[in-house]
């Protein structure tokens, strides 16, 4: 960039892992000339008319109005939540995050498939209970079904086929499976209804969205085993909560691992909390401690 360009550094954020420190203001400082960091809004707003790049979390839409000389906005979301939309400017989404959720994701697998909620209670009964896993089942013997087949999906995928595992990955612009050597078989949302009684797990990783808002519903919980599990480390808006605790209640399914939810925070009153066969996350299946320097790798080879 040249001396006449300026790119602002705006990552502040509640959650620690999320928040720019010292070492990324300074492996960022190698890749931006006129680099600033801003610590807060007001700061923010006053270099933003004569800003060219900006680095953000956020970008509310009346911030386009001073913004005259913005061309670019990279931010490590992979969601478009927390950015407004505008024609005039490029905005670069961070694509790093699948290989974190899917280890979030193995984890809530593996707490159902291998009981570990039972063997925790055993431990703190001091119970070497041996039999506890004689009726677990084994992931890699599984058919997983992958709502949202992206970049994530696929890293998903990847872990889960190292197993052994079937995949089906389930996207609206169908290609031939053999370009993709970790999906079985790619079918297209209106297929769902067809294969959906093969699925052990529904993987749901859809962005949120008018297209993807209830596109799972009741009726497609009524088609899943009753052995079956639902995931969801996407977004909360892709089914009606009160359908899936109607099928958890009546064991319509096994069980859920559910990252995201259609409210957020999770109410306190939400009958989830208390279903022995859910686990929760608190939309942190990518939070970890090098979130932004995983970005910021990224970053290095998409702002040449």
């Amino acid at each position: 960039m040249n001396n006449q360009q300026k790119t602002i550094l705006y990552i502040k954020s509640k959650i620690d892992a999320f928040n720019a420190k010292e070492r990324h203001f300074k492996q960022l400082n190698l890749l931006f000339d006129n680099l600033i960091f801003c610590q807060n809004e007001d700061d923010l707003l006053l270099h933003l008319p004569n800003t060219t790049t900006l680095i953000t979390w956020l970008f509310k839409p009346h911030w386009y109005e001073i913004a005259t000389n913005l061309k670019d906005i990279y931010t490590p979301a992979a969601g478009d939540d927390w950015i407004a939309k505008n024609d005039r400017i490029k905005i670069h989404h961070g694509h790093f995050q699948g290989k974190i959720m899917a280890e979030s994701l193995l984890a809530m697998m593996l707490w159902h498939s291998r009981n570990l909620a039972l063997l925790q209670q055993a431990q703190s009964k001091k119970q070497f209970a041996r039999d506890l896993l004689s009726n677990t089942n084994r992931l890699g013997n599984a058919h997983h079904f992958i709502l949202g087949y992206g970049a994530i999906g696929r890293a998903c995928a990847k872990l889960l086929k190292a197993m052994g595992a079937t995949i089906t990955g389930i996207k609206r612009s169908c290609r031939n499976n053999q370009l993709d050597n970790n999906a079985d078989f790619i079918i297209h949302p209106n297929q769902l209804d067809k294969h959906l009684h093969k699925a052990d797990s529904l993987i749901c990783i859809l962005p949120s969205g008018d297209e993807t808002k209830h596109i799972i519903t009741k009726k497609h919980f009524t088609m899943m085993k009753s052995s079956a599990y639902l995931y969801n480390i996407g977004r909360g808006n892709c089914y009606q909560e009160s359908n899936l605790i109607w099928a958890l209640q009546n064991k319509q399914i096994a069980g859920a691992g559910l990252d995201v939810f259609e409210q957020e925070p999770l109410s306190q009153s939400n009958k989830l909390w208390d279903m022995s066969n859910v686990f929760i996350m608190p939309h942190t299946s990518a939070v970890n401690k090098y979130y932004l320097d995983d970005y910021i790798q990224e970053l290095a080879i998409n702002a040449k």
